[in-house]
């Protein structure tokens, strides 16, 4: 039986059309040669799989795994896949991790492959929810999960994902406090309590926390406003740090907005001009540049510019209250 699956990821989508292979009763050597063994049941084609990317890679384990278990619950980063959070996953972990519900313990090791593992972990019904036929943690659990099983980083970024999808701080504030005490509760309500609603990407919440941990006594806003243009970050109220995706000078994310590759760079050009006039300093990077750069660049601007002084145009919705105007998301 071949089933074709067609991965939608929600970071990147691929028209890649991988397969799940379920085993044959009899194995063969050709068959093995072919093919390799993702669970117990289902197998997939080598070749294809071998140049699939990781994203990919992934999302057929979950389908596999999902096809694999009757009891047990999805959790951490295949949960946030699930729910469709975009997820930082740094260490490009690829084991789907699965908890099974109540205090029951797991089963042996020996019934994991190596695509997936099982978590010692209480879990009850309230924390699991059903998407598109896969169960998995409720969001708020995915939350407190992360914080345990994964670094500050990975779980800064999911709950900021997680809010910048439609969830808000207070679901997340109420199961806290619903579960004080709980193994991952106080690192959570750390982390949220830092957490903001309005960023827009994994990579934005990296570069945020790079800067932070590198300049802990300096003044750090995200998503700022000068004139009619929002800005990733503004530091010391004078240095504009922004993350550039490279996605969007291709012809095929310009033709998907309706405008041309030469129309997105004379808009950037403009705006960078104007910010540049009013006196800001302008770092931009994109994400594959964060970490060797990020924090050198700006360490050599500070020192650079000892004494400078803001321009003053800006407005701060995090410390200047609410904004004066309906919409404030230009960009």
């Amino acid at each position: 039986m071949i089933l074709k699956i067609k991965i939608d990821f929600y970071q990147e989508e691929s028209s890649m059309m991988l397969q799940l292979v379920r085993r044959p009763y009899r194995l063969t050597k050709e068959f093995e040669r072919a093919h390799i063994q993702l669970t117990r049941t289902w197998w997939t084609p080598l070749l294809e799989y071998q140049q699939a990317r990781s994203f990919e890679q992934f999302a057929l384990h979950i389908r596999a795994v999902n096809r694999s278990i009757k009891t047990a619950v999805i959790v951490g980063f295949a949960a946030a896949y699930i729910h469709g959070i975009p997820t930082l996953n740094k260490e490009k972990c690829l084991v789907v991790c699965l908890n099974l519900p109540g205090d029951r313990h797991p089963p042996s090791s020996r019934q994991c492959t190596e695509i997936m593992h099982y978590r010692d972990a209480a879990l009850p019904e309230s924390d699991i929810t059903e998407v598109s036929g896969k169960r998995v943690t409720t969001i708020e659990r995915t939350f407190v999960d992360f914080c345990v099983m994964y670094d500050e980083l990975e779980s800064l970024a999911f709950v900021e994902a997680a809010m910048r999808n439609g969830n808000s701080h207070e679901q997340f504030q109420e199961y806290l406090h619903e579960h004080a005490g709980q193994r991952g509760v106080a690192k959570a309500q750390r982390i949220l309590d830092r957490a903001y609603d309005i960023i827009d990407s994994v990579q934005e919440t990296s570069m945020r926390y790079q800067m932070e941990a590198q300049f802990p006594t300096h003044k750090i806003s995200p998503q700022v406003m000068i004139g009619n243009y929002r800005v990733d970050h503004l530091m010391d109220d004078y240095i504009i740090v922004e993350l550039d995706g490279r996605v969007k000078y291709t012809e095929e994310f310009a033709w998907e907005n309706g405008t041309t590759v030469t129309e997105i760079f004379r808009k950037q050009v403009s705006r960078e001009r104007y910010l540049l006039s009013l006196g800001y300093h302008v770092l931009r990077f994109y994400p594959d540049e964060l970490d060797d750069l990020l924090i050198p660049t700006i360490r050599r601007i500070l020192a650079q510019n000892p004494h400078r002084i803001s321009p003053n145009e800006h407005y701060d919705p995090h410390s200047d209250g609410p904004p004066p105007w309906t919409s404030w998301w230009a960009s």
